[in-house]
């Protein structure tokens, strides 16, 4: 995660509320990570009620923010009372300082229990539990999706793209996630970075 244009504050707080985005999906289980979200989703279960939260926050969960694309698939999300998941990005969060203490007054158990591992097993939560319950307790703004933010899985195919997002002055936040591409798509990338900083910071002198 990089954070390479100047970023204020109004960026990720918009009338002391998290910028945010409750867009509901359900979840899909094809590999580890999948399941420490349905814990996540089956504590906020635990606490809230999907449609009574929808119906005190209902422009939040459907803003036009959001656009149209997201609009109509949390239109016709599952239609019972629970939550069947959110539309997740890898990107940074922002957080009130009171959701930590809401979140480890009601979930300690198996905050205590993820805390205790030295290695994710699959009955953990994650970080995102404390978003999904600032989603749920409508404690956010409602917010553009991935407004000035990109994220590259880094191939072939796509490293002209991240290049050119590189040298832009748009873009606040940049997800660079590595693969297995070949070393030459990383020295093109960093040779990028180089032209883009070319001086150290204060911390690296």
């Amino acid at each position: 995660m990089l954070f390479y244009n100047p970023i204020e504050k109004d960026y990720y707080f918009k009338n002391n509320l998290p910028s945010d985005y409750a867009i509901l999906r359900p979840l899909k289980i094809p590999d580890f990570f999948s399941h420490l979200l349905m814990n996540n989703m089956i504590e906020i279960n635990k606490h809230f009620s999907k449609n009574e939260v929808i119906k005190e926050h209902f422009f939040k969960y459907f803003n036009y923010r959001y656009g149209l694309k997201h609009f109509i698939p949390a239109y016709y999300a599952p239609n019972d009372n629970n939550f069947p998941g959110f539309l997740t990005k890898h990107f940074s969060q922002p957080y009130l300082k009171k959701t930590f203490e809401d979140v480890w007054t009601h979930c300690e158990e198996i905050l205590r229990a993820t805390s205790s591992n030295r290695f994710r097993t699959i009955a953990d939560v994650t970080q995102y539990l404390f978003r999904y319950w600032q989603l749920a307790k409508g404690e956010f703004f409602p917010e553009t999706i991935d407004k000035q933010r990109k994220k590259y899985n880094i191939s072939i195919s796509n490293k002209e793209q991240a290049k050119k997002t590189i040298k832009s002055r748009q873009i606040k936040e940049l997800c660079l996630n590595d693969t297995d591409c070949p070393d030459e798509v990383y020295t093109e990338l960093l040779n990028h970075f180089e032209e883009k900083f070319p001086n150290k910071s204060s911390f690296e002198i």
